[in-house]
């Protein structure tokens, strides 16, 4: 700045200061400014590609080559409405025009007619991820204002700028509840008749998740992911069949290890400073799964003699599996934390086909590791 800001002064395009008494009109089709040094009666006046910038009534005011929509490239006064890495400026008092600028953005006008000024400010305000704010801006001089200031104020964090050339990395550590399981089969695994599974306890959820680039679509993102994951199930049931000709209970337990590698695509719905994320996705074909069936105890219904069972157990790898998924994940900074749902419908291999369906709900925590390209 040329001046002081303690009075009303006036900057020339020669870098002459001059201090004294300012009266300004912003409105109508000319911008009117008018000056007289302390003590002088006259007033001169002064057009925009005469002076460098005036301080008038507490704001700044800066003579700039400005482009309207009605009068095409112009000069004209801007006023400055706040300083900081994005500066704001009004055209005029009434209806006023609003401009932006920052040391790596040249001046542009926010438009509200050919371009809406809502995607221009999700555009270029990219690092803070102010969409939710940027949706309910409206084109006034408070409300940008204040959008600006926030901007201005906010700590960039490298887990919520935007990029089109960002992977990430996240590992994840969770619990896995099934809640609904349905098994069938035509021979010895599962062949129970009446199976009653009693509710399993939590299990183990451990996967590493790649996330690729992010592609920007409207006001939200999508990104796309692969998920490798390790989860186990464990759960138990007794239910009563015919061996022998006597009927015959049997308590059992079942533990299935899952080696899982899912796409899935995100819908990221961004929040100020954080972000939820909607994903979905599906695991299909082979996968490394081993379940083993062991039976506990099988004893005579009546319960007139106990045969032991010898803690028997079947192994039987996995012959296919489709598992659709849904995803709701929350990011703050680098950490992450979300509530998955999975129905797992795997069929295995033996000597018959067997298949179990498990719906199952994963709670889980993360970290995310950021690699730019």
């Amino acid at each position: 700045m040329y001046a002081q800001t303690s009075s009303d002064y006036l900057v020339l395009v020669n870098k002459d200061t001059l201090f004294g008494d300012v009266q300004f009109t912003g409105d109508g089709d000319e911008q009117i400014l008018k000056f007289r040094e302390g003590g002088n009666e006259r007033w001169d006046s002064y057009a925009p590609e005469t002076v460098i910038a005036f301080h008038y009534a507490g704001f700044e005011y800066y003579s700039r080559e400005i482009r309207l929509p009605e009068k095409g490239l112009t000069y004209g006064f801007l006023k400055k409405l706040t300083g900081g890495k994005i500066l704001l400026y009004a055209h005029g008092e009434v209806a006023p025009a609003f401009f932006m600028e920052s040391a790596t953005l040249p001046l542009f006008l926010l438009q509200q007619k050919d371009i809406n000024y809502q995607q221009q400010l999700k555009y270029f305000l990219t690092d803070c991820d102010l969409e939710s704010s940027i949706i309910k801006t409206e084109y006034t001089e408070k409300s940008l204002l204040s959008l600006v200031e926030k901007y201005n104020n906010c700590s960039p964090s490298e887990y919520t700028r935007g990029g089109d050339d960002i992977w990430i990395i996240q590992p994840r550590l969770g619990t896995v509840v099934p809640f609904h399981i349905v098994p069938k089969a035509e021979g010895n695994f599962f062949n129970i008749m009446d199976a009653q599974l009693r509710p399993p306890a939590p299990d183990m959820y451990f996967a590493v998740q790649v996330q690729y680039p992010v592609r920007k679509l409207s006001m939200t993102k999508i990104r796309f992911a692969t998920e490798f994951a390790l989860q186990r199930i464990g759960f138990s049931g007794n239910g009563s069949n015919i061996v022998s000709g006597w009927e015959t209970y049997h308590e059992f337990r079942v533990t299935n290890w899952m080696v899982v590698a899912a796409p899935k695509i995100y819908l990221q719905l961004p929040i100020d400073g954080a972000r939820l994320s909607i994903g979905m996705g599906a695991t299909m074909g082979f996968n490394a799964i081993n379940t083993s069936y062991e039976v506990v105890r099988t004893y005579l219904v009546d319960g007139s003699q106990v045969i032991p069972a010898d803690r028997d157990f079947i192994e039987l790898p996995v012959k296919s599996v489709f598992m659709p998924t849904i995803e709701f994940s929350g990011y703050f900074g680098p950490f992450a934390a979300g509530l998955k749902v999975d129905y797992n419908y795997m069929g295995y291999a033996g000597e018959e086909y067997k298949t179990m369906q498990v719906l199952m709900a994963t709670a889980f925590v993360g970290y995310q590791f950021r690699i730019d390209r």
